[in-house]
């Protein structure tokens, strides 16, 4: 469709690639069907072919794409983004609830299949004799039923659900907690940096990343802001948010890492500076080949 308007309009096309489809649902063996595979496939391919420009989240995503024949001049990995601004106009008036719990570990977004929030579920079985720690998962999604239902099995008091929040109240649940929770199965090799972790930076809390290696370990490594995980490893889990807990000052500091780092190289003026440039470019490249007509230019 973005490709018909171009036309129509003389317009250059610019593609924002969030998710790889289908090679996250293959991966995930989510679709199996051949001819449906085939099917997404020619249009993936489809979509690199005759977009003007793309951007991607991540290096990796971009090696996947340049393999299914995007050409290297139109593709640029820019991350996503955290809103400092956003974030300082609120004031802390939410505040978290999970019992008489004194330190809160939070996993706060979409819970389907591709997050590994099993594991945590496993970490707070170990932890379960600790009355100060607790459990806070926050969204719905189409696996919320199955953890539910693992909790119970489990006989778990120290796990609290929430349904999906609105963005404000969100944020302040991130405010106030000790600890989050970015989880991704190990079965999703082409991984990105989910746009909550630059929210969770954003908010100065330690990052718990329970994640195949990826750039997600990169993050943290140069930034210093939290722990990676490899997915399915419960008592590394565990025993991570013990050291957390037992260490408030050294979670501070890596939260104030991780605020730091978000300032020099991912906050919203910084890539969108970079999305801007992009598009005056194209127009301009447009407009010479056009003699100079009045373009617009289509994003998706």
């Amino acid at each position: 469709a973005g490709y018909v308007l171009g036309k129509i309009k003389h317009a250059p096309v610019v593609v924002r690639v969030g998710d790889l489809h289908p090679q996250e649902l293959i991966d995930l063996g989510m679709v199996k069907n051949k001819m449906l595979v085939r099917l997404l496939s020619v249009m993936e391919k489809l979509v690199y072919r005759k977009s003007s420009f793309m951007t991607v989240l991540s290096e990796g995503y971009r090696q996947h794409m340049l393999s299914k024949g995007a050409e290297a001049s139109k593709v640029k990995v820019l991350s996503n983004w955290g809103d400092t601004e956003e974030l300082d106009k609120l004031r802390k008036t939410f505040a978290v609830s999970a019992g008489e719990r004194k330190f809160i570990v939070t996993y706060a977004g979409i819970i389907s299949w591709f997050q590994d929030l099993e594991t945590l579920i496993d970490a707070a079985y170990i932890l379960r004799a600790n009355s100060d720690i607790g459990f806070l998962i926050v969204g719905d999604g189409s696996n919320k039923r199955v953890l539910v239902e693992k909790c119970k099995s489990l006989k778990l008091t120290n796990v609290t659900f929430m349904p999906l929040q609105p963005r404000e109240e969100y944020l302040r649940i991130l405010q106030d907690s000790n600890v989050c929770v970015v989880a991704i199965k190990k079965e999703l090799t082409t991984t990105t940096i989910p746009s909550k972790i630059f929210d969770i930076m954003t908010c100065e809390r330690p990052l718990l990343a329970i994640v195949p290696r990826g750039e997600v370990t990169e993050l943290i490594s140069q930034s210093n802001c939290g722990y990676w995980i490899k997915p399915e490893d419960s008592q590394t889990v565990a025993d991570k948010i013990l050291k957390l807990y037992k260490d408030p000052e050294m979670a501070r500091a890596l939260g104030q890492n991780g605020r730091r780092y978000l300032e020099a190289h991912f906050t919203l003026k910084v890539i969108s500076k970079e999305h801007e440039a992009i598009m005056d470019q194209l127009v301009k490249s447009e407009a010479v080949l056009l003699d100079d007509q009045q373009l617009e230019l289509v994003a998706i």
